[in-house]
């Protein structure tokens, strides 16, 4: 019959393993120094961040203002625009019908007896 026999490493041997694969001492101020600084950093950028984008939607109401307002100037303008139009279209119109400029205007008088009244 075949036996298996187990070789156990003696305690001291395993030590010395154990020993040679110890982790390095870490220096725990550097460590938080190192994590507060990173978390400075990213704070400080998240507030530039913050800080760009309401900016822009400031920026971008204050262009919606001005659109609307040149808006309103565009629809008086053409307004104004289209009564200019209508009246070059009279006055070429009268110039055709050969009507002319008063200069002097003469009011008719009329008599009291000469108007019928209604009864």
């Amino acid at each position: 019959m075949t036996t298996l026999v187990i070789k156990y490493l003696p305690i001291n041997k395993m030590q010395n393993v154990v020993n040679s694969i110890s982790l390095p001492k870490i220096n725990f101020r550097v460590v938080f120094t190192f994590f507060f600084a990173i978390i400075l950093c990213l704070s400080i950028f998240y507030v530039v961040g913050v800080n760009k984008l309401t900016g822009g939607s400031y920026t971008v109401k204050n262009l919606e203002n001005k659109i609307k307002i040149l808006s309103q100037e565009k629809a008086v303008l053409q307004t104004n625009f289209a009564k200019l139009g209508f009246l070059d279209n009279i006055q070429a119109r009268t110039s055709l019908l050969n009507f002319k400029k008063t200069a002097e205007v003469k009011y008719i008088q009329i008599v009291d007896l000469s108007v019928a009244k209604a009864k």
